[in-house]
């Protein structure tokens, strides 16, 4: 592009030809790279201190809630075909229809709250922390998961109480797809020993060169080795099918998914001791 300077006090003009970018020298790259270090700091020291006000705040105002099972409106779980669960909370009985949800981490910990309104839409309390927190379908909290063989991981709360529902067991809620990575390896650095189900959504609407649901879902999958669940072709979540065309499926591909995650994880262990039995017995042979 070509333009021209002008000093409007004396009125002379100059011609200016753009030549392309100029790189900076050392000195001035260093002086840029100190600055946004520097800004990355303060943007994530004011991060956290945003995320332990809203998880004091939400903590403070846990004690004013009324559970979401004695709330006269209950137009969120008709819709969504589900019952109230533990845990849920309303403002008000007589008057609130909007759902709040507590969002914990993996050491019990509440730090924000997620909000659902009868049409099912969710959002966030605004400077709460999001990353690898979720919510246990009907409460109980880590204890919980920790007394259970398996535990189910979806995405949103709807799915995740479907979920409990049609299967017995226990089932936490992420809310983002870029969350279920991060929590199902927070559960599993928590849990090792514990069999996760990544029970994912079908992305409908897929666009080329962005992840979506599914994406985060194999990679939740990849990263802890743990089995990843879709709903039926046709279906964008578990709840969608368990609303069509019942619970039937569900529970049995759950089941299904299970016991061949123990059976490989059996197998597995047998395969530890058979290999330390023959380091055993060559080490003793090698002795004699």
């Amino acid at each position: 592009p070509n333009a021209y300077l002008k000093n409007n006090k004396t009125n002379e003009m100059q011609n200016w030809v753009y030549r392309g970018k100029e790189p900076l020298s050392q000195d001035d790259q260093k002086i840029l790279n100190e600055r946004q270090a520097k800004k990355r700091q303060e943007m994530e020291q004011q991060r956290e201190k945003d995320n332990q006000r809203v998880a004091h705040a939400v903590d403070s105002k846990l004690d004013t809630l009324v559970p979401a099972k004695e709330a006269k409106n209950k137009d969120y779980f008709q819709n969504a075909g589900i019952k109230a669960h533990e845990g849920l909370f309303v403002a008000n009985a007589e008057k609130s229809s909007r759902i709040q949800v507590p969002l914990q981490d993996t050491n019990n910990k509440i730090w924000s709250m997620s909000y659902i309104d009868s049409n099912g839409n969710e959002s966030f309390h605004k400077g709460g922390r999001v990353d690898t927190c979720f919510h246990i379908v009907d409460g109980g909290g880590m204890e919980k998961l920790k007394a259970a063989d398996t535990v189910l991981v979806a995405k949103n709360y709807a799915t995740a109480a479907s979920l409990a529902e049609s299967t017995d067991k226990p089932v936490v809620a992420v809310f983002l797809d870029s969350n279920l990575p991060k929590v199902a390896e927070a559960l599993h650095e928590k849990m090792p020993d514990k069999n996760l189900v990544i029970c994912a959504d079908n992305a409908l609407d897929r666009e080329p060169g962005r992840k979506n649901v599914m994406d985060y879902a194999e990679e939740a999958g990849e990263k802890i080795g743990a089995p990843v669940l879709f709903p039926k072709e046709g279906f964008r979540t578990f709840n969608e099918e368990v609303k069509e065309e019942g619970a039937k499926r569900v529970s049995f591909e759950v089941a299904t998914t299970v016991a061949k995650a123990k059976g490989k994880a059996q197998e597995s262990t047998q395969e530890v001791e058979q290999t330390r039995t023959r380091g055993k017995e060559q080490s003793q042979g090698m002795s004699l």
